[in-house]
């Protein structure tokens, strides 16, 4: 489920960064770094969508709701003690998902080999995601 709520931001942030890039094109704006092909294009592009993708978390976190792929997958975060997380949990768990992603994505793949699928930014910021069942909310 984790996998598939990224998955469903990731691709609402990719659709936002293509239709930006879309305006750009059409408008006729020269970009002189994002000339076709090169490598610095690419990497642009790539920080560029990095950064739109942390944005978005960031503003799901302020807002202290779930994100859209969270809500289809019918996941909600929770503290480890069972009460719903605080600005500041929230806060820290987005701040350790970077250190999660930072070295290779290492910090992700550490729930392949934890005993109770967490993450390290899981652990760090002492929240997980759980199934919800809407009706018993």
């Amino acid at each position: 489920h984790r996998l598939l709520a990224f998955f469903i931001d990731f691709l609402l942030v990719m659709a936002a960064l293509g239709v930006f890039g879309l305006t750009l094109y059409f408008s006729g704006a020269f970009v002189p770094v994002l000339q076709a092909g090169s490598a610095l294009a690419w990497w642009t592009l790539g920080g560029f969508g990095a950064l739109l993708y942390f944005l978005y978390e960031f503003i799901w976190a302020i807002a202290r709701g779930e994100t859209f792929g969270m809500h289809w997958t019918r996941l909600r975060l929770l503290h480890f003690d069972g009460r719903e997380p605080d600005f500041r949990d929230r806060l820290v768990r987005l701040a350790s998902l970077v250190l999660s992603i930072m070295p290779a994505g290492l910090g992700l793949i550490w729930a392949l080999g934890d005993g109770e699928r967490l993450t390290w930014h899981d652990h760090i910021s002492n929240t997980f995601l759980t199934p919800v069942d809407y009706r018993r909310r």
